[in-house]
């Protein structure tokens, strides 16, 4: 856009979109949070996850905070590509974690945890996470502007992510 002879670029207009994927990824993410307090309630177990499982040492009320805080809150303010792919791998992560907290609390067997282990399944899920990313990026036919656009954008969530979570780590200190 030019208003007189200064030429002015719009960098992002920020809006919340909450459509199937951002949907699926409230209803995995809300799994999770349900399973995680129930078998934290019960007892049935540890929480692997070594910030969530300071918190929850602090207020199990940090379940719900931490989980929709760093997973789902700020997904929907992103762009299309991005926002799809980690709707999705955020969303059936939470399904599959939710699953395994239901087993542990009802078969006393963490069957994801106990068998491929906490740490390879976050790299399992952030795989899964690229590789929807680069099939968005295949599929909406990005020029390579766009393509560069949306791996910075992405670079930047991740380190933003990262910095929610040290405020977490601090809290739980």
């Amino acid at each position: 856009m030019i208003i007189g002879a200064v030429r002015v670029y719009e960098v992002h207009k920020l809006s919340y979109t909450i459509d199937f994927p951002v949907l699926f990824l409230f209803g995995g993410v809300s799994l999770d949070i349900v399973s995680t307090l129930l078998f934290v309630a019960l007892n049935a177990g540890r929480e692997a996850h070594p910030i969530l499982g300071e918190l929850i040492s602090v207020s199990i009320w940090f379940i719900p905070v931490y989980l929709f805080t760093t997973n789902a809150f700020f997904v929907p303010f992103l762009s299309g590509v991005l926002r799809r792919t980690l709707s999705y791998a955020i969303g059936l992560s939470g399904v599959l974690f939710s699953m395994n907290n239901f087993s542990l609390v009802l078969f006393r067997n963490a069957f994801l945890v106990d068998n491929i282990g906490y740490t390879p399944l976050i790299i399992i899920f952030v795989l899964l996470g690229f590789i929807i990313f680069f099939y968005y990026i295949k599929v909406e036919k990005l020029n390579p502007r766009d393509i560069v656009n949306n791996f910075l954008q992405l670079f930047f969530y991740v380190i933003f992510i990262g910095i929610v979570n040290v405020l977490f780590f601090l809290i739980a200190l």
